[in-house]
C-alpha cells in the first residue's frame, strides 16, 4: 500500500494537472478525500465576476442531483454560520462542524445534517483557501457516518495541501475564461493579455503566448537566449528563479511537496519590476501531446498599462466610486500627487484613499495592487490585442 507521503504528493500532482484541465476537479477531489480519510469533497469558488470563473465540483463519487439538494439544505436554518465563522476567522483555518455547533443537538436538528445522514454521512469539515480575498472560495471535506470526525494527523495533511489548492484555483483562472469564452486553452493562449509561458529543465521555454514573447522580446532584464532559454540579468534574482524553477520542476515530477513562488525581476530600465508567479504543471497529454511534467509560468508587466482593470477589484474588496478612480489611476503608475492635481484634492486626502486601497485589497504597493487585478479578472484580448473584459 503506498503511504501517506506518496499519496499526497500524487495529490499535489492531481492539483497542478487542473490548471488547464478544469475537468480533472472530481480526481482531484477523490484524491484529497483518500489522503485525508473523508468519504468526498465539495469545491466552490463564488465570483461576482465573470460566470466563467466560477466552479463547482465535487468528489466523483458524488452525483449532481445530490451535491445541488445538499447546497439547498445549507441555506436553511443556522447553516450559514460555516460562511460567517470562516469569513470571520483568519483565512486557512480550518473549522469543524463541532467548532461551530458543539451542542450536537442543534447540529442534528439542521436540514443538511438529515440530508447527509440519508447518504450515510456526519461529521464535515470547512476551509477556505484565498488568502487575500479577492474571491469566495470554500472546501468541504464529508465523513462517513460510521466514524468520528477529523483526526490530528488528517488535519496537519489538509493544512499542508490547502496552500496549494488555493495556488491551483489562482493559476486556473486565465485557463477558465479561455475555455469558458473560446472552447479551449493552450491553443488560444495569444488572447490572454498576461504572458504566460511553459518551461521545463534550464528555464527552456516550450510554450509562450504572444505576451510572454513580447517582455521577453524587450530584453529590459528578462530575455530568451539563442536556445531559447529565458535569461534574467541580475544575478541574485536569477538565482532566485532559478531556485524557484527547480523546486517547481520537483513537485511537478510528484518528487516534492513546495513548489510555487513569486519573483520580483529588475529591470535595466527605470521601470517597476516584472513579476514571475511560478507554479508546478502537470499535462496528461492531451495539451502539449506527451505526458509533461514542468513549470508554469505568469509574466506580469506592471507597465503594460492598458492590460489593466480595476473594476475586478473594486467589486470584490467594496471600494468606493472615489477609491476606485484613485485606484485606477495608481494602477496607471500616475504619481499621489499628481492623482491629487487631476481630483482636486489635497494630496493628504488622495495619501488617505491610497492607504484605504492597499488595506482593502491586502497589497502593499503598486505592483502588487496590478497583480491582484490581473488575478481576479484576467485580461481577454480581441484579435487585434485589445482587451475586451
Amino acid at each position: 500500500m503506498r503511504d501517506v507521503a506518496t499519496r499526497t504528493l500524487e495529490v499535489l500532482g492531481m492539483l497542478y494537472e487542473t490548471a488547464s484541465h478544469l475537468d480533472g476537479w472530481p480526481r482531484a477531489l477523490d484524491a484529497i478525500s483518500e489522503v485525508i480519510g473523508s468519504n468526498g469533497a465539495l469545491l466552490f469558488v463564488q465570483d461576482d465576476g465573470p460566470r466563467e470563473l466560477h466552479i463547482s465540483a465535487a468528489s466523483s463519487r458524488y452525483e449532481p442531483v445530490d451535491v445541488q439538494q445538499y447546497l439547498r439544505s445549507l441555506v436553511k436554518g443556522d447553516e450559514a454560520r460555516w460562511l460567517r465563522v470562516l469569513d470571520e476567522l483568519p483565512p486557512r483555518t480550518i473549522q469543524t462542524d463541532a467548532d461551530i455547533w458543539p451542542d450536537r443537538n442543534v447540529y442534528d436538528a439542521m436540514p443538511s445534517v438529515s440530508f447527509l445522514r440519508a447518504l450515510k454521512l456526519y461529521h464535515r469539515v470547512a476551509v477556505r483557501p484565498c488568502v487575500h480575498g479577492g474571491w469566495k472560495d470554500s472546501l468541504a471535506l464529508l465523513f462517513h457516518a460510521g466514524r468520528e470526525g477529523i483526526q490530528p494527523s488528517e488535519m496537519r495533511r489538509l493544512a499542508l495541501l490547502v496552500p496549494h489548492l488555493a495556488r491551483a484555483i489562482e493559476m486556473q483562472r486565465p485557463f477558465q475564461l479561455l475555455l469558458g469564452r473560446f472552447g479551449t486553452a493552450l491553443a488560444l493562449l495569444d488572447r490572454l493579455g498576461i504572458g504566460v509561458a511553459i518551461v521545463r529543465g534550464h528555464a527552456e521555454l516550450v510554450i509562450s503566448n504572444r505576451e510572454a514573447d513580447r517582455i521577453l522580446g524587450m530584453a529590459d532584464g528578462l530575455s530568451r537566449d539563442r536556445r531559447s532559454r529565458i535569461v534574467v540579468r541580475d544575478a541574485n534574482a536569477a538565482a532566485r528563479l532559478g531556485a524557484a524553477l527547480r523546486r517547481a520542476e520537483s513537485a511537478a515530477r510528484l518528487e516534492s511537496k513546495a513548489g510555487d513562488a513569486t519573483i520580483e525581476i529588475s529591470r535595466r530600465s527605470a521601470l517597476e519590476p516584472y513579476l514571475i508567479d511560478v507554479t508546478p504543471f502537470r499535462d496528461g497529454g492531451s495539451e502539449i501531446g506527451t505526458v509533461f511534467a514542468g513549470v508554469l509560468l505568469i509574466l506580469i508587466d506592471p507597465d503594460h498599462r492598458e492590460m489593466v482593470s480595476v473594476q475586478g477589484l473594486a467589486r470584490s474588496y467594496g471600494l468606493t466610486p472615489a477609491e476606485t478612480l484613485v485606484c485606477r489611476l495608481i494602477a496607471q503608475g500616475i504619481p499621489l500627487r499628481q492623482i491629487a492635481e487631476i481630483r482636486g484634492v489635497t494630496l493628504d486626502t488622495v495619501k488617505s484613499q491610497s492607504r484605504s486601497i492597499y488595506a482593502k485589497t491586502r497589497t502593499r504597493n503598486r505592483r502588487e495592487l496590478v497583480r491582484r487585478a490581473l488575478s481576479i479578472v484576467p485580461p481577454l484580448l480581441d484579435k487585434g490585442g485589445k482587451r475586451i473584459n
